[in-house]
């Protein structure tokens, strides 16, 4: 696996997760921590992770869209126990037509650096090669953090993506946007163990 960087085409908004006790962190994140510090990445610990049963998908008013999302389970090599799938049937005119978007549900300080990590996959041959960007800024206010456009070229197999976020000023929960752009060109596209690591 590499540690490339990407944007995707269908929206899905997360609602806030609630505060869990103090205790032996969820098997899940202890996965997605080892998987990420595996690949070199310095940190103390899951701050968030998406959870993919929750996503609704999304589309940007205009735009005809008669593709659909997912959830399936992984194979059990990941370090993530079930993926969204999302599949758009055919070309529409720009990435953004489309978004997952996470509104991190954490409130964060000035001078936090922050680990997104993700994996993401071609669902299908046809698929490889298509360029997955994300989208990072922060909402209503901007600039709070580099706002960026990350772009990833799928492959047919897993691959883990990592981004860094300087946090430049302090985050609310919610503020903070994360955006796959999976608008464009058609294509199956899978995506798993979305995690904001901090350092």
């Amino acid at each position: 696996m590499k540690i490339p960087q990407i944007s995707l085409l269908a929206v899905i908004l997360f609602g806030s997760l609630p505060l869990r006790a103090a205790g032996p962190a969820p098997e899940s994140e202890v996965k997605i921590l080892k998987a990420a510090t595996d690949f070199g990445l310095s940190s103390t610990g899951v701050v968030w992770m998406a959870d993919p049963a929750d996503e609704v998908l999304w589309k940007f008013p205009g735009f005809d869209y008669d593709g659909k999302s997912e959830l399936l389970p992984a194979a059990g090599s990941e370090p993530f126990a079930k993926f969204r799938r999302v599949t758009l049937p055919k070309e529409t005119d720009v990435s953004w037509s489309h978004k997952i978007l996470f509104k991190v549900p954490k409130a964060f300080q000035s001078g936090d650096l922050l680990h997104l990590v993700y994996w993401v996959r071609a669902g299908k041959s046809e698929t490889a090669g298509r360029t997955f960007p994300v989208d990072i800024s922060s909402r209503p206010v901007q600039d709070k953090v580099r706002s960026e456009i990350i772009k990833t070229e799928l492959v047919e197999d897993w691959q883990i993506v990592h981004i860094e976020i300087p946090v430049l000023d302090e985050l609310t929960e919610g503020e903070l946007n994360i955006s796959f752009q999976v608008g464009g060109s058609s294509h199956v596209t899978d995506i798993g163990g979305v995690a904001l690591l901090k350092e």
